[in-house]
C-alpha cells in the first residue's frame, strides 16, 4: 500500500497532466491503464489504500477533489457517497455497456456527464452467447438413459 496523501512531486505531475480517477471493484483490474497513463495522472484508490469504503472516501476527499473525470471499470458502483467526495467531477466514463450501477439521477443533478462504450461489446456478447448455446444445446438434446 502506498501513502494516502499525494507527495509534492505527484502534485507537480497533476499540474502537468489532468487527474483521472480509476474507480473499480477489487476483482477487476484496469486493463487499459497503460493507454491512459501517458496522458493522465491516474489515481486508483483501491490500489493505494484497499477496499474499505470509508478509507476510499477519505482518500478521494484528500487526493481526488480536483479531479474532473472518472473512469468506472466494469460494474463498479458509483453512488452519491463517492460523488460527494469529488466536487469538481464533470465526466464519468463507464467502461462497459450499461449504466445501472451509476447513480444517474445524482449525476444529472450535479451536471456530471455520463458516457459508456455504447454498443462496442454488443456483437461480441451476442456471438459469445450463441457459441455458449451451441456448446450446451447438443448435450441437452441427447437422450438420457431413462428416455432410451
Amino acid at each position: 500500500m502506498s501513502d494516502t496523501i499525494i507527495s509534492h512531486s505527484h502534485i507537480q505531475q497533476v499540474k502537468e497532466k489532468p487527474l483521472l480517477i480509476i474507480h473499480r471493484i477489487p476483482s477487476y483490474t484496469c486493463f487499459f491503464h497503460h493507454r491512459l497513463a501517458p496522458n493522465f495522472f491516474l489515481l486508483e484508490p483501491l490500489d493505494a489504500i484497499g477496499a474499505d469504503s470509508s478509507a476510499i472516501q477519505s482518500y478521494l476527499r484528500t487526493n481526488g477533489s480536483g479531479a474532473r473525470a472518472l473512469v468506472c471499470v466494469w460494474a463498479s458502483l458509483l453512488r452519491k457517497d463517492i460523488l460527494d467526495c469529488l466536487p469538481s467531477l464533470e465526466l464519468v466514463v463507464v467502461a462497459c455497456a450499461g449504466y445501472n450501477h451509476i447513480d444517474l439521477s445524482e449525476c444529472r443533478r450535479r451536471g456530471i456527464l455520463v458516457a459508456n462504450v455504447g454498443n462496442v461489446f454488443s456483437e461480441d456478447v451476442a456471438d459469445y452467447t450463441v457459441g455458449m448455446l451451441l456448446d450446451v444445446l447438443p448435450c441437452k438434446l441427447q437422450p438420457t438413459p431413462t428416455l432410451q
